[in-house]
């Protein structure tokens, strides 16, 4: 079958790597990603990468037109000086999506050095993008389906600019029909999590989840650094004992991502 590849073998001209499978976040914009991979990033051995899409070096054909391209991590810009070990300072060039390998994918992944990562795009055009290039049939890939109410989202939209709740429930259900469809397509492993859910009882969902990405029934929580591209940084708590003395920047409060006291 397509999707088994064996865990720890290398593919052909792809790089030798302890990754064993990625998870994809799919559904559409404030539905809950970011708390739902900061969450798994604090599981052991799980990662949280953010929104791999954004990144300059896959050129993802539909972030070209707004120009929404990102490769830096979006904690460690609150650092001074910016010390991420995982997304690099330097600026990145726009690549080529004809050109894009699989392989610069799963080595984006590998940085993490964590056996399972959770990539949080959630645009399904990215997972079409990445099966292209033929991720399905060389890496283990599983889906969470992660989703509000509608009128959730539609109040959400709202507060972001867009008054009309009847287009912003129309733009959820294509964006859900669009999933639930690719994913009876190419037939991933599958969980769906609904934001309520998750954060009304996050010791069910978050045990669920994690045995999901980890194929691990028991799974052991070991807070480490965060290290993601894109997200909502409200959802993104302090950490103050990832963080040396002095060394975040001073930064308005409305700009900081909330504290682990308002989270509780």
């Amino acid at each position: 079958m397509a999707n088994e590849n064996p865990a720890g073998q290398a593919s052909a001209g792809l790089p030798s790597t302890s990754l064993k499978s990625v998870t994809l976040l799919l559904g559409s914009p404030f539905s809950g990603s970011s708390l739902l991979g900061q969450s798994l990033n604090d599981i052991q051995g799980i990662a949280y990468a953010g929104e791999i899409d954004n990144m300059h070096r896959f050129a993802f054909p539909m972030h070209r037109e707004s120009n929404h391209y990102r490769s830096r991590c979006a904690i460690c810009i609150t650092h001074d000086p910016y010390d991420c070990p995982i997304y690099p300072l330097d600026p990145q060039p726009l690549g080529d999506p004809e050109s894009v390998a699989i392989d610069a994918y799963l080595e984006v992944l590998s940085r993490f050095n964590e056996p399972f990562v959770v990539d949080g795009s959630k645009n399904v055009d990215w997972l079409w993008y990445l099966n292209a290039r033929g991720l399905l049939d060389v890496l283990p890939t599983r889906v969470i389906v992660v989703t509000r109410s509608v009128w959730a989202f539609a109040a959400s939209q709202f507060r972001a600019g867009n008054t009309n709740i009847y287009q912003s429930a129309e733009g959820w259900r294509n964006i859900y029909r669009h999933v639930l469809r690719t994913v009876s397509v190419l037939a991933p492993p599958s969980l769906l999590i609904r934001h309520e859910d998750f954060v009304s009882n996050m010791d069910k969902w978050l045990s669920r989840a994690a045995w999901f990405v980890s194929d691990r029934p028991h799974n052991i929580f070991e807070p480490k650094p965060l290290h993601c591209i894109g997200g909502n940084p409200s959802a993104y708590a302090i950490r103050e004992e990832f963080d040396k003395q002095g060394h975040l920047r001073v930064v308005p409060d409305h700009e900081r991502p909330v504290s682990m006291e308002k989270l509780s």
